[in-house]
């Protein structure tokens, strides 16, 4: 069908199958050179017309479409707000947020709550997490454990397996050419959240950090003898960690990574199952001896500090010069050390060069340290005999100048009175007996045989005499006490 009421013919007269034009057309030009018409042009009759039976489909049509476009266009301006909408994120309390405009970086420290950006792929809103995280190393530097059953058994129930297998056995190389094993736990921290955006990603975060930290531990061991390693302790401020963590954070900060690890401790130390119980015993006999030299070392600063007190430091250091001096026979050095030794243990001022106290001379003033103890009684007791000796001797020497007078003056009442002084001490002795004779008695015979009453006073006596030592004994115990520490306290300078 042909509008007009015409059709095309390639056979049409006159045409050579050119189109044919309607009637009152002019005809084309026509080129020097023409082919013949490959379509023609002809009316069908009672078709002049288009029906107008057409029309109302046509028109239904494009009200369809109309329609249809109508709603597009609404769809299209619904999703334009949606896509705007979008850009609108929380940013919660412990995330710092990086607003992105076509991949370059608007701002970087977005505060917490809601912030707008514009939504990919103009933009992009990253939300860093800046929370602590943990992170465990079980494995790198452990032995192989087929399953959890195995790996919650204590160290001393593990099989002992006489071989490693590298494949499979972590293990890590000290200082003096041993094995170990080693458990950490990692605890980190992202506190540049630019840096964490730009060079990592969510995914790799735990394997890069595991690989920081295994590079620390790696180089913080092998300077470490297997000993020390041992003695560990999984505390954050053990050497060792110490080391490793900040090898592992130089290793962060190179990449730039934006992470800072808070904490590192080792968990769990071992040497090699097979030599687990040599290095137990050796470790057990180590710490028994080093219990008893702290023993001997406790022991050793109570008894000194039961004999001088704070006085023990200087007063060794000058038996140490005197027993010196000897050795060289150094006469000067001895009698120097021996006046210092004086003082000390006298409790006096030092003296100076021309022998003076050191209060009286130019120089600078020093005293010693007060002496305490042992010394410091025996001390009072010698000056409290050579007390009483002085006081006896010379009471004795007034008493027999008294008497020397007495007697010069009249000898017979003298010496009448120290016989009578002399029967009445003997009389006065609880062990002497007195018998009385009748008057009259020429010859009397006596049997000698101990008084029970006598021998029963004699007894008590003894007891209260031995009490009474005891007495003294405990009170001497009692002073002694009072100079010395408890087990464990150390005397100070």
């Amino acid at each position: 069908m042909n509008p007009r009421g015409m059709h095309l013919s390639p056979d049409a007269p006159g045409n050579s199958g050119g189109p044919v034009l309607p009637e009152g057309l002019p005809p084309p030009p026509r080129d020097d050179v023409s082919r013949s018409a490959s379509v023609t042009f002809r009316p069908i009759p009672g078709r002049d017309e288009v029906p107008d039976s057409l029309d109302p489909a046509n028109q239904s049509l494009m009200d369809a479409l109309r329609i249809t476009f109508r709603l597009v266009q609404l769809a299209m301006v619904v999703l334009l707000g949606l896509f705007l909408l979008s850009g609108f994120q929380s940013v919660k309390e412990n995330e710092k947020g990086i607003r992105l405009v076509f991949g370059e970086v608007d701002r970087a420290d977005l505060p917490p709550g809601f912030q707008f950006s514009w939504p990919y792929p103009v933009g992009e809103l990253i939300k860093v997490d800046q929370g602590t995280k943990d992170l465990r190393l079980d494995k790198a530097f452990w032995m192989f454990l087929k399953d959890a059953n195995e790996a919650s058994k204590p160290l001393d129930q593990l099989p002992k397996r006489a071989r490693l297998n590298p494949s499979n056995d972590g293990a890590l190389l000290t200082a003096d050419g041993n094995l170990a094993h080693t458990r950490w736990q990692v605890r980190y921290r992202r506190t540049d959240a630019t840096k964490f955006a730009r060079n990592l990603v969510d995914e790799d975060e735990a394997n890069i950090v595991a690989s920081a930290v295994q590079r620390g531990v790696v180089q913080a061991v092998a300077r470490v003898k297997i000993d020390e390693l041992l003695k560990q302790t999984d505390r954050d401020d053990s050497s060792v960690a110490i080391l490793a963590r900040e090898v592992a954070q130089r290793t962060l900060d190179r990449i730039e990574s934006g992470i800072v690890i808070e904490q590192l401790r080792m968990t769990d130390r071992t040497p090699p199952m097979y030599v687990l119980d040599k290095f137990n015993a050796l470790q057990s006999a180590a710490q028994q001896a080093g219990k008893k030299r702290e023993e001997a070392a406790t022991e050793a600063r109570q008894t000194l500090n039961q004999a001088a007190g704070a006085a023990v430091k200087e007063l060794l250091e000058a038996i140490g010069e005197y027993e010196l001096a000897v050795d060289q026979k150094n006469e000067a050095k001895k009698t120097e050390v021996l006046a210092r030794i004086d003082t000390i243990l006298e409790g006096r001022s030092g003296v100076d060069a021309a022998g003076l106290p050191a209060s009286q001379s130019a120089g600078d003033v020093s005293s010693s340290p007060k002496v305490s103890g042992d010394v410091s009684r025996i001390i009072a007791e010698a000056r409290q005999y050579r007390s009483e000796i002085v006081s006896r001797r010379q009471r004795e020497a007034e008493t027999f100048a008294a008497k020397l007078q007495q007697f010069r003056s009249n000898p017979l009442v003298m010496v009448h009175n120290e016989w009578s002084a002399g029967l009445r001490a003997f009389m006065s002795r609880d062990t002497t007996q007195m018998l009385i004779n009748p008057p009259g008695t020429g010859q009397l015979e006596l049997v000698l045989n101990s008084d029970p009453d006598v021998v029963k006073e004699l007894d008590r006596a003894r007891r209260r005499s031995e009490n009474k030592a005891a007495e003294e004994r405990r009170r001497e115990e009692q002073k002694k006490e009072q100079f010395r520490t408890s087990k464990g306290l150390q005397a100070k300078d």
